[in-house]
């Protein structure tokens, strides 16, 4: 029989394993880009004119900045780096 303290050891690891697992990673990249997508929305709405490409031009150089020229790559949104 298994005790409380090995059921929760073994539902800590599984949970790891998912966050470390390529589909773990996707939801936490679908997940970031759902918000920057709703605030581009929120932006176009109020500003319809508003030019977006610099936003996305200064976060990429920000991310080159603090996690080097590599950072993009695991992205699925690579392309906007």
């Amino acid at each position: 029989m298994t005790t409380y303290q090995e059921m929760r050891q073994a539902g800590d690891r599984s949970i790891a394993e998912y966050k470390a697992s390529k589909e773990g990673q996707s939801y936490v990249w679908s997940y970031y880009d759902s918000g920057w997508e709703m605030a581009r929305r929120c932006v176009m709405r109020v500003h319809p004119g508003f030019d977006w490409d610099p936003m996305e031009g200064v976060y990429s150089e920000e991310e080159r900045k603090n996690h080097g020229d590599d950072s993009c790559n695991n992205h699925p949104r690579e392309e906007a780096c």
